[in-house]
């Protein structure tokens, strides 16, 4: 019993971080945190050349970390099934998300692809799946829809509408909303979960990240899986 308020106050650093770190990353302030030891920052926040190699489940894990080729994803310019890869869009601690355009139809579509380290790996391959199923059975004029789900040498794509615009998160920095936008967001947002959850799915990572907004107005919810 000698240790215990040692090991009480180490228990309530390892909160108070795990409460920083889900204030930084835009996290739910209970959600896991995967930690890199070298740079002390979880997967969420890592840079692009990073990508986590190794994952467990628990409150508070320490992960690995090794550098990230960008070329081990697919290159812009690269043709994949009838896409092309015009661009990255956005990467996160299992995906990359990249603008494409159909070459026949010749219509731009977001492609969502797992990292390398991952696409071997059964129980993400699982995860990966279901999150194309479940989301391309929902259609909702505030969620992004499902328009397909392939396989490119060896690496699974999930094959997205393309939502010209931007991230709440990225209005949120700039300061460009009035009471009535956030308003008018907040409901667009609670319809688009209230009709998942009557679907019987339930949104897993709902942040100002993940909230995609139009020129036009169009308020969108995006990745209900891993990214």
């Amino acid at each position: 019993m000698a240790n215990y308020p040692a090991r009480r106050q180490a228990g309530a650093g390892r909160a108070g971080k795990r409460l920083a770190f889900a204030e930084q990353c835009y996290l739910p302030p209970a959600s896991p945190l995967r930690l890199v030891p070298e740079l002390e920052l979880p997967a969420a926040c890592l840079p692009d050349w990073y990508y986590i190699t190794n994952v467990l489940h628990s409150p508070l894990v320490l992960l690995t970390a090794v550098p990230y080729n960008p070329f081990m994803a697919f290159e812009t310019g690269s043709q994949v099934g009838q896409y092309i890869i015009e661009e990255k869009l956005g990467q996160g601690g299992m995906a990359t998300v990249y603008k494409a355009r159909h070459q026949r139809l010749d219509r731009l579509v977001a492609i969502k692809v797992l990292h390398p380290a991952f696409k071997d790996d059964e129980s993400f391959l699982r995860r990966f799946t279901r999150e194309a199923q479940v989301v391309a059975r929902l259609e909702h004029p505030n969620i992004v829809p499902v328009y397909d789900f392939a396989e490119f040498e060896g690496h699974p794509y999930l094959v997205m509408r393309y939502v010209d615009g931007e991230t709440l998160k990225d209005a949120e920095n700039r300061g460009a909303l009035s009471l009535t936008e956030i308003n008018r967001i907040a409901q667009a947002v609670a319809a688009a979960l209230d009709y998942a959850h009557g679907q019987g799915v339930l949104h897993r990572d709902v942040k100002p990240s993940n909230i995609l907004l139009t020129q036009g107005g169009g308020v969108y919810m995006a990745d209900f899986g891993l990214a």
